[in-house]
């Protein structure tokens, strides 16, 4: 009886486990807990996560002078003639929401070449994104300042999380019809 009540239970395991969307959210988990594991590993970081948040602010430098602001880029500092400074800091960089973003892609139980290609258009995307947030953060506090801790820290969060979000669920529609004939 003990026998047959632990390999039952195995069995009841094993069935939820194998369930599409038990297995999605385990799956997301593991790569959201390696890509956090890596973020904390200091050759990653100098040689992956500070070289983007500089190049972001240098391709946000470009997007700022294109509407007309005097700015120059110092490592991850955007400042302007305005006065406003603004500080790229790692929270800020758009790398968590990449490694979000590619975790759930990871995850998703399509082939791996959807995968590369969701990789592959969806990360630049979110780049894309976080680039239209700082620019936008930037034009706030030289025109609202009295809004930009609001915008900051409370509307782009949002906007970055359903976009990011809307850009994925896009990319599992279309790649389960592809898949699916």
């Amino acid at each position: 009886m003990i026998t047959q009540s632990i390999c039952g239970n195995l069995s009841s395991v094993r069935d939820w486990i194998s369930s599409p969307a038990i297995r999605f959210v385990l799956l997301f988990g593991l790569w959201l807990g390696l890509f956090s594991l890596l973020f904390q590993i200091a050759a990653v970081d100098e040689w992956l996560v500070v070289p983007l948040t500089r190049g972001i602010a240098h391709v946000s430098n470009v997007g700022l002078h294109l509407i007309g602001f005097d700015t120059e880029v110092s490592g991850t500092v955007i400042q302007g003639s305005e006065g406003l400074a603004v500080n790229i800091l790692k929270g800020c960089n758009g790398a968590y929401v990449m490694a979000i973003f590619a975790a759930a892609v990871l995850a998703f139980p399509a082939p791996w070449g959807f995968r590369l290609a969701g990789l592959a258009v969806g990360m630049p995307a979110v780049q894309i994104i976080n680039l239209g947030r700082i620019i936008s953060l930037y034009y706030i506090g030289v025109n609202h300042p009295a809004l930009f801790e609001k915008f900051h820290y409370e509307v782009w969060q949002t906007i970055v999380i359903l976009l990011s979000m809307a850009l994925w669920l896009g990319w599992a529609e279309i790649s389960s019809r592809v898949a699916r004939g």
